[in-house]
């Protein structure tokens, strides 16, 4: 279960949200999936937001059911999941591709949230039709190493 995708410029909000129109739960949620590559801090998200951490924590939470970085962290493996299978990067670029710094905790969280470990993951998957990610996004992410 993914939390956002990006459609075009637009986000679009696909699970857990009740209220649509919430602005700060829309610009945290914009800033992650622009952001997750990097590291991402609360403070930022925030900022962006225009809210600040605690109370932005709380409107996030009741309108997703899930914390800020609970969302980063299934952008995160969702993008994984994408490179792994459109891809040839090594397992480690992919977890840096995908924000993750530290190969061990991308493995556990990969694990975690898949079932399966993310060479596992794409002996499973490849050869299956490409993803709504383009050709050029997944050049431009070869191009970012």
């Amino acid at each position: 279960e993914i939390c956002a995708c990006l459609v075009g410029s637009e986000m679009c909000i696909e699970t857990g949200v009740k209220d649509l129109h919430n602005l700060p739960v829309y610009r945290a949620y914009q800033y992650l999936a622009n952001n997750f590559k990097e590291p991402v801090t609360l403070r930022q998200v925030a900022g962006y937001a225009g809210q600040n951490p605690t109370a932005l924590c709380r409107n996030f939470k009741q309108s997703t059911g899930r914390s800020i970085f609970n969302c980063l962290l299934e952008i995160r493996i969702d993008f994984a999941y994408k490179l792994l299978v459109n891809s040839d990067f090594s397992i480690i670029q992919v977890a840096y591709e995908s924000g993750f710094r530290n190969i061990s905790h991308f493995n556990h969280k990969f694990k975690e949230m898949s079932g399966l470990s993310p060479l596992e993951y794409r002996r499973a998957h490849q050869g299956k039709s490409r993803t709504e990610y383009s050709e050029e996004e997944l050049t431009a992410a070869a191009g970012d190493e």
